[in-house]
């Protein structure tokens, strides 16, 4: 399937909005592998189409069919699909958009790649950045280095919630030696490098502990047209 394009330039500031957002904002758990393998992943009943609180607009795009209240047309995104095609069968593109008094800011929202996973009795969330590329010779590109976030997410009704792991937990947890898992630490950052499976076992036997999620990401489904 071909991939759906992106206008590079917008991409660019992209990736520097993205880089902050999971770089240098410290409270998000990061991982060199990801948590959801293309075999393990499935569709979360409910989570496709658009959700909102006072600051941000989710948007979570499987069949571009079934989410028809979002016009990408004011930004330089260039997303386009082909009449009926799905982005694939099991990932989500994920568009996450600033609000300001339930209005959408200008700015191109950051655009991610997300897989679900279901794990005993909860779903799970794999997120990383929309596949692109700026070109081999790109100073960009030659200092990126893609990671995964991921987080616990319940669908209730018209309600979201996305638990996203906090790296000061796993960070307290590996300094006390109270956990055996694969890491890295980078400056004072912990960078998880366990293979899928052993995400898998480890996010599954925290799945229930408070202490391993920040505060949540309370959303409320929307059918208002943005």
């Amino acid at each position: 399937m071909e991939r759906i394009p992106i206008n590079p330039t917008a991409m660019k500031r992209l990736l520097l909005g993205l880089f902050i957002l999971f770089t240098f904002t410290g409270c998000f758990l990061k991982s060199v592998h990801p948590l959801v393998s293309e075999k393990d992943a499935v569709l979360m009943p409910g989570l496709e189409g658009t959700w909102l609180n006072d600051d941000e607009l989710w948007t979570f795009i499987n069949d571009p069919r079934n989410v028809t209240n979002l016009d990408l047309s004011k930004y330089e995104l260039d997303v386009e699909f082909e009449e009926g095609e799905e982005i694939e069968e099991t990932i989500y593109l994920v568009l996450v958009q600033k609000l300001d008094e339930n209005t959408v800011s200008d700015e191109e929202p950051y655009v991610l790649l997300g897989r679900i996973v279901q794990l005993n009795d909860h779903y799970f969330l794999d997120l990383s950045l929309f596949d692109f590329s700026l070109g081999e010779d790109d100073l960009i590109s030659a200092h990126q280095f893609p990671v995964h976030t991921f987080s616990k997410v319940t669908v209730d009704g018209d309600d979201l919630n996305i638990e996203f792991f906090k790296s000061a937990w796993i960070k307290e947890l590996i300094e006390s030696n109270r956990v055996r898992i694969k890491y890295e630490k980078v400056d004072e950052s912990i960078l998880i490098t366990a293979s899928t499976k052993e995400l898998q076992k480890f996010v599954s036997k925290y799945a229930e502990d408070e202490d391993a999620f920040d505060d949540p990401v309370i959303l409320e489904r929307t059918h208002e047209n943005f």
